[in-house]
């Protein structure tokens, strides 16, 4: 399997049931197959904003089984940019090279969680998401 379908099917998400995951499911379905280049990246990078919110929320902070999840599937959005760079390119290594240290804090954080690092990998991929043109995501 790959790291996309992964993503789309939230196999690392810990919430394969339940009708909001199966719309979830449809609704990745849809924008990856719609999407290509620099659309495919926002929606990574969307991807793992968004479960970083989920292992900041108060729930996630009781329920370890959420939180753990999220940041599992930061991992996985993570992953699957890195393995979309072209490290050939100008940007590449600087990409690469922001990627590993989000994923290096992530991991840490499934260990120890720590909010403030999570908090500055979730601005830099903000960042990273706002600099791609609208025009280019789905």
């Amino acid at each position: 399997m790959t790291l996309m379908t992964q993503l789309q099917n939230g196999s690392h998400n810990g919430a394969r049931n339940g009708a909001a995951a199966a719309y979830r499911r449809v609704e990745l379905d849809a924008l990856v197959l719609g999407s290509s280049g620099p659309a495919l990246v926002h929606l990574c990078l969307g991807e793992a904003i968004a479960a970083l919110d989920r292992a900041a929320s108060p729930i996630a902070g009781s329920q370890r089984s959420i939180r753990s999840a999220a940041l599992c599937r930061v991992l996985l959005a993570l992953s699957a940019l890195r393995a979309g760079v072209d490290a050939a390119k100008p940007i590449g290594p600087a990409l690469l090279e922001i990627y590993a240290a989000a994923s290096d804090a992530v991991t840490a954080a499934t260990l120890q969680y720590r909010a403030e690092p999570l908090a500055r990998v979730r601005q830099d991929l903000c960042d990273l998401r706002d600099a791609i043109p609208r025009s280019s995501a789905p």
